[in-house]
């Protein structure tokens, strides 16, 4: 080929590459998808366009597709290190946890900055039971990024699971006192009720004044008594909500000492959201911790 086709085609490469990135930026994922793929025509080894058009794919659901193209672009430059790192997060949206511990591995052996990549693999390591390992990767972004409060919520799920409830209740706390957030603001409940009562976590916080009322909102709205259970149950919309109900009803099961019916719940969790759902290891951990056979973690 002519050296001024080659140039020719590496500048529509860079073009629709660029316009992809300007589509992606917006949310108009297909659109994006669109340029990528001429990009990728124009230079086949584009290994950003891949990289760029298997995050669309990442953000509509489409897990193989992105995979695969994170996959050409990590072949095509092995020191990419956000191919990895959005690999190692489909992988985890897919269920598949060890691949995805190894690709978040590789990105940080690229990047030792990546917090990014430490959070996700915490939250992995988190997802397969490895508490241990969850609360390094943790306390690494948490050092990295002291001010940002959703890594600090991150450790403390994963001291709730370990049943170390004042370190939880601390994360939890500190985090809160940055950004509300209903779900630290219940995992925080929770872990004062385990060490004190309900009652002691109701008086240590003030509902009225909590800005944000999303979901789980309406849970801690139960736990205090301000709303009924079916009026809370009819508050979780979506699949993973009505997931979350389940467990943070076993939670409720377990403070009133009804362990039957707070197995019954935690199963229906484990049963009915996915391996990459929080709730999900949070279920498999309460129901080790209550010596139910069988549960393992992915």
């Amino acid at each position: 080929m002519p050296f001024h086709a080659i140039k020719a085609s590496r500048i529509a490469a860079i073009v629709n590459h660029e316009i992809g990135g300007i589509h992606h930026a917006r949310k108009r994922y297909s659109r994006a998808i669109t340029r990528s793929t001429k990009a990728i025509k124009h230079d086949p080894g584009y290994a950003y366009a891949y990289s760029n058009r298997g995050l669309c794919y990442q953000h509509l659901g489409q897990h193989n597709e992105a995979i695969e193209d994170f996959s050409v672009a990590a072949r095509l430059d092995s020191n990419l290190a956000i191919a990895f790192y959005n690999r190692g997060i489909s992988h985890k949206l897919n269920g598949a946890l060890n691949p995805a511990i190894d690709d978040f591995d590789r990105a940080i052996s690229l990047n030792r900055n990546d917090v990014l990549a430490y959070s996700e693999r915490g939250v992995t390591h988190y997802l397969r039971g490895d508490h241990a390992r969850a609360l390094k990767d943790h306390t690494a972004s948490i050092t990295a990024c002291p001010t940002i409060p959703y890594y600090r919520v991150l450790r403390g799920y994963v001291h709730f699971n370990m049943a170390e409830f004042q370190h939880a209740a601390d994360d939890l706390a500190h985090a809160i006192s940055i950004k509300h957030d209903p779900g630290a603001l219940l995992y925080y409940s929770l872990s004062i009720a385990h060490l004190e009562s309900l009652d002691a976590a109701a008086q240590k916080i003030k509902l009225e004044n909590f800005v944000v009322r999303k979901w789980p909102f309406a849970m801690l709205e139960f736990y205090f008594d301000r709303r009924t259970l079916i009026e809370t149950l009819a508050e979780a919309k979506s699949p993973t909500e009505q997931a979350e109900t389940q467990f943070f009803l076993g939670q409720w099961h377990l403070l009133h000492n009804n362990a039957a019916e707070a197995t019954t719940a935690f199963l229906s969790t484990v049963e009915n959201s996915p391996v990459c759902f929080i709730e999900h290891a949070s279920a498999k951990a309460a129901l080790k911790r209550m010596g139910y056979p069988h549960i393992d973690p992915p």
